[in-house]
């Protein structure tokens, strides 16, 4: 659903999240209506696939966002996963417009706003109110995927397993067993004995 036939309150609702970056105008996000596009994908939507190039790129308002790579036999594993108040893209192809291998899917309902990847910079261009914030989101989707790979995949199994589980991400039940164990590099049994261990 493009916004301009959206009331204000998503683009304030947007306006409250991206503020944790940089404040930008409620005026200032209004001129850039044109350049948004709200979207409802159910759980289970393959949102980019692997052979394809990303197109945009997607502020999470709700639900998570899986990233895969399909491998040479057709076989997917998940390697991370975005959540509410992230942008999930595919660095690789979204960086070089190349198509690429990786795969972003919708594990739950999700709610996002996208922005065409040709379109940034002219957003930014015309209305350099937002250059700032479009480097502070560049840094945080890096610094998404150091903390991710480098700090937090390498605890053990059992508090990664903890943390996606837990009240606050609540994917125990969302993701499926088989990203579960990619995402903890385990086997089904070492899975099963994690969820039995009582905190």
């Amino acid at each position: 659903m493009n916004v301009e036939e959206m009331d204000d309150s998503w683009l304030i609702e947007l306006k409250s999240n991206m503020d944790r970056f940089v404040e930008v105008s409620i005026d200032d996000y209004r001129k850039i209506k044109g350049f948004l596009n709200f979207k409802k994908y159910p759980k289970g939507t393959v949102i980019k696939d692997a052979g394809q190039a990303e197109t945009c790129a997607r502020f999470i308002l709700n639900g998570n966002i899986s990233f895969s790579i399909q491998l040479p036999a057709g076989r997917t594993i998940t390697r991370l996963i975005f959540f509410p108040g992230e942008v999930a893209l595919d660095p690789v192809s979204f960086n070089s417009g190349n198509p690429s291998d990786y795969v972003l899917k919708a594990i739950s309902d999700v709610m996002v706003c996208e922005i065409d990847r040709q379109l940034e910079s002219k957003i930014i261009n015309d209305f350099p109110s937002f250059f700032d914030l479009s480097i502070k989101v560049n840094h945080a989707i890096q610094e998404k995927l150091i903390t991710w790979f480098v700090d937090f995949l390498s605890k053990p199994a059992k508090e990664v397993y903890n943390v996606l589980a837990g009240p606050e991400q609540e994917l125990g039940k969302t993701l499926m067993v088989k990203d579960m164990m990619d995402i903890l590099g385990v086997s089904k049994s070492t899975l099963a004995n994690i969820r039995k261990i009582k905190d």
